[in-house]
Order: structure tokens, then C-alpha cells, then sequence
């Protein structure tokens, strides 16, 4: 059953049911079963998106009660993260798989794919204890392990450059241009749409650092590596959207009514950014994100936290929209941001905050 796709567990709402009680039957049963065969479950219950608490909390807790006797291997606990940041499960438990794994001789071991990975896994989940210091530890035992005749290959290139963004990381400029030396000679038709955006929102995150010198960054770089950031930005190609569920779709296609209803349909309109995205709304002068499940961890709990991916979102449009020097950086990568607005401000709307009062009361 659990090999299935996503899709086909999209059309048939009974196999979600079938994996469920799947689920239960692995999570009761999870100590009479090895440590392999519960990182393959998970696995499997990642893959096909279903994000069953209950299963992936007991088979951690197994496993991290096992781990002092029985040991657990790096591509275990590798596993286990990229599961649970799959399903945007965050659990306070992974903390301890975070800091197995970062002490020293446990990096030391890690080839450099591993490095990715775990990095990776952890900037998503954002369990990073200590950005500044962990993630340029990382970047640069991986950078050690490259040379200019064995580079880092450009899909590995574009996540470390991710879980860069992710963490709030602007590297030294040593590293920069080591990292960077990779990918400098790719063509846009090289790249996926989400590789494209990937790039595109870490140009932007440098060119909009609140600091003088960090925001500079992309200009002490070689002529090369501007250039190849600025034609990124400037590339026709459409800017890549992650998929909402039915319940954020929903959620927005009520904000819409609720306008229509008010008679402001005229000024309810999506904010477009060129490559930075866009906003959902913008009303006066301000902007709204309107945001649904699958912008937040699970569980959701009373106060949702938001992932990275849209803690940055939201931090880019700030900056850009109201920041004068922040706008006039990005437009000398990305000319056409000159003539991008300037906003008040941009406020965030979930769809939990919706339901919780009357309509229009939160616009």
C-alpha cells in the first residue's frame, strides 16, 4: 500500500485510511521491530506525504531510547530528519539527533553528501543550534572536501545554497566565492523552476541586509559571479510557486468574497515582487500574506510557528517594500525593483486567525 504515490493517495481517500491503521499497527508494535525496519516506515510514510504524529513521535522515541545501547548510524539519523522536515513534523526530540550528529568527530565521519544532507534537514526543520557558528563549520568542511577539478555537483550546490537562506546565513566571502565557483557557469535551462527560485531569493536575501557590509557582499564578488546573479534575476523565466492545499485555497477564495461583498474588489490585489514573488493582497499601504497549512510546522498547536521558507518570505517583502537602501541595492542587481512601491507595512493572516472572527475583521 505505502508505495503508492502521492496523486493516487490524493484520489483514493480510502487507501489514507488503509495507512493509517498501518500506522497504529507499527507504532503500537514499534519496540518488537529494529531500528531498520522503523526508519524504513517512516521513509515510507514521508514519501507518500502523510504526516501521521502518533507513528513518527513513537518510532523516535524508540529509537533515541535505543541509541545509548544499541548505537544508531549516521544514515539513520539522516533519515529520520528528512522525514520529518518532509511532512513539516517539528518535535522538540529531534533536538537530540541534531546535536549526535553535530558533535565533532561525528562531523568529522560524515562524507560530503552527508554534510549536505544534514545540513539540509536541519536549516528545514530549523533545529540549527547555533547558526553563525554551525552552519560555516559545516560549509567549510564541505568546501575542504572540493576541488576546481571535483566540484560540488550543482543539485548539492543549490541545497547547501537553500540551507543557507533557510538559517539567515550570509557566508565570508572566501566561502562565498568558493561556493558560488560552482554554479557561476550555469545556464538558466540548467535549472529547475525551484532551483532558479532557490538562487534567486539568496541573491535577494544578500542585496536586502539590514547591515551596510553584509548587503554588500555581492559586490566584492568577482564580475563573473554579479553578473551571473543579476542575469538570474533578470531572467524571464516565471517565478516558481509552491503548491497550497484546498484548505489555503479556500481560505483565500473567502478573503476575495469577503472584499467583493465590501465593495474593495478593486484594490484587493496580489502584490508582484518580479523574482522576489508576490504578495497575496495588498490594500492601501499595506501588503498581506495570507497563510495556510502548509506554511507553519505541524503540529499546529495554538500559535503555529512558521517554517523558514516563509519566515524569509516575509522578511524579504518587509525589507524590500520598506526600506529605501535595502530597494535600492536589489534594483542594482534587478533594476526594475526601483520602481517597486513603498509599503507601511506587510501583515501576515492565517487562516486560523480567519475562522476565528467575523469577516473582513482582520483586513
Amino acid at each position: 500500500v505505502l508505495s503508492g504515490s502521492r496523486r493516487l493517495f490524493a484520489r483514493l481517500p480510502a487507501l489514507l485510511e488503509v495507512a493509517e491503521r498501518l500506522g497504529d499497527l507499527i507504532a503500537v508494535r514499534a519496540e518488537a521491530l529494529s531500528t531498520p525496519q522503523l526508519v524504513t516506515a517512516i521513509d515510507w510514510f514521508a514519501n507518500i506525504g502523510f504526516p501521521y504524529h502518533f507513528l513518527f513521535e513513537s518510532i523516535l522515541l524508540v529509537v533515541l531510547e535505543r541509541h545509548p545501547v544499541q548505537g544508531i548510524s549516521y544514515g539513520q539519523v539522516l533519515s529520520i530528519l528528512e522525514a520529518f522536515a518532509a511532512v513539516r513534523l517539528r518535535i522538540p526530540e529531534l533536538e537530540s539527533l541534531y546535536r549526535h550528529l553535530r558533535r565533532p568527530h561525528e562531523l568529522a565521519r560524515l562524507p560530503t553528501m552527508a554534510l549536505v544532507r544534514f545540513l539540509s534537514a536541519s536549516a528545514r526543520l530549523e533545529i540549527v543550534e547555533a547558526p553563525e557558528r554551525d552552519v560555516r563549520e559545516i560549509v567549510e568542511r564541505v568546501l575542504a572536501e572540493t576541488t576546481p577539478q571535483r566540484p560540488l555537483p550543482l543539485e548539492s550546490s543549490v541545497v547547501l545554497i537553500q540551507s543557507l537562506l533557510l538559517s539567515g546565513i550570509v557566508l565570508p566571502d572566501r566561502q562565498m566565492r568558493h561556493l558560488l565557483s560552482w554554479i557561476v557557469d550555469t545556464r538558466v535551462q540548467q535549472l529547475s523552476p525551484q532551483q532558479l527560485s532557490v538562487l534567486r531569493h539568496y541573491f535577494l536575501f544578500l542585496l536586502a541586509q539590514p547591515e551596510a557590509r553584509p548587503r554588500e557582499s555581492l559586490m566584492r564578488l568577482p564580475v563573473e559571479m554579479q553578473r551571473f546573479a543579476s542575469m538570474l534575476l533578470l531572467h524571464r523565466s516565471p517565478v516558481w510557486r509552491p503548491g497550497i492545499s484546498d484548505t489555503t485555497r479556500l481560505f483565500r477564495e473567502d478573503v476575495s468574497a469577503v472584499l467583493r461583498s465590501s465593495g474593495r474588489q478593486d484594490e484587493g490585489e496580489a502584490l508582484q515582487l518580479g523574482p522576489a514573488g508576490s504578495t497575496e493582497l495588498r490594500l492601501g499601504n499595506r501588503c498581506f500574506l495570507l497563510d495556510g497549512p502548509e506554511c507553519f510546522f505541524r503540529p499546529f498547536g495554538a500559535t503555529p510557528s512558521y517554517t523558514p521558507q516563509e519566515r524569509q518570505r516575509a522578511w524579504l517583502f518587509g525589507r524590500v517594500l520598506a526600506d529605501d537602501a535595502a530597494r535600492a541595492c536589489v534594483a542594482d542587481f534587478f533594476p526594475p525593483a526601483a520602481d517597486w512601491p513603498r509599503l507601511q507595512e506587510v501583515r501576515r493572516l492565517s487562516w486560523l486567525d480567519w475562522n476565528r472572527t467575523r469577516p473582513g475583521e482582520g483586513l
